[in-house]
């Protein structure tokens, strides 16, 4: 018989995934840490393993599917590329969205590496930038991203359960 799962989920989560700072009227910034709390306030959190054993990408990450122009000026808040995405640009904020993106990858990686194990990365706003700006409260895709690094990794290919809602009470 083939071995079962592990008890918990690997939670591929870190603090600096979550600006402080306001970028606008868009909820997907903060989104990692509502589910947090949702897990917390629905006594859920024992379900998961904390895994924060991973760095952030760097610009070469996203210069992986992203053109150069957009990048650097999205990371040093040249305008109008830095709030293509629809949201208030601030260096946090900036900083956030290399967490987003490497806790996606580092998912994927971990599920490689670890097949037993389920992961689990709390992330949003990803799938309407495009490769030249932002678009819809999106920055990067960081699916894109992982799809590229595993490939050039590992030359694996998978899929992506999008849990994304534009609805509901948070």
């Amino acid at each position: 018989m083939n071995k079962m799962y592990t008890d918990k989920i690997n939670l591929v989560y870190r603090k600096e995934m979550v600006s402080e700072l306001k970028v606008g009227s868009s909820k997907s910034p903060n989104k990692p840490r509502y589910l947090l709390d949702f897990l917390i306030q629905n006594h859920l959190e024992s379900h998961f393993t904390p895994f924060e054993n991973w760095v952030p990408f760097n610009k070469e990450d996203f210069y992986l599917a992203y053109t150069k122009n957009y990048i650097d000026s999205f990371f040093a808040g040249k305008e109008p590329l830095a709030s293509s995405n629809g949201l208030n640009w601030n260096p946090q904020f900036a900083d956030s969205v290399r967490y987003t993106n490497a806790s996606l990858f580092h998912a994927i990686e971990q599920s490689i590496l670890n097949p037993n194990k389920i992961q689990f990365s709390p992330t949003s706003g990803f799938r309407h930038a495009r490769p030249a700006n932002g678009s819809a409260f999106c920055s990067f895709s960081g699916e894109v991203i992982a799809s590229v690094k595993i490939w050039n990794q590992y030359k694996l290919k998978g899929a992506y359960i999008d849990l994304d809602g534009h609805f509901g009470k948070v």
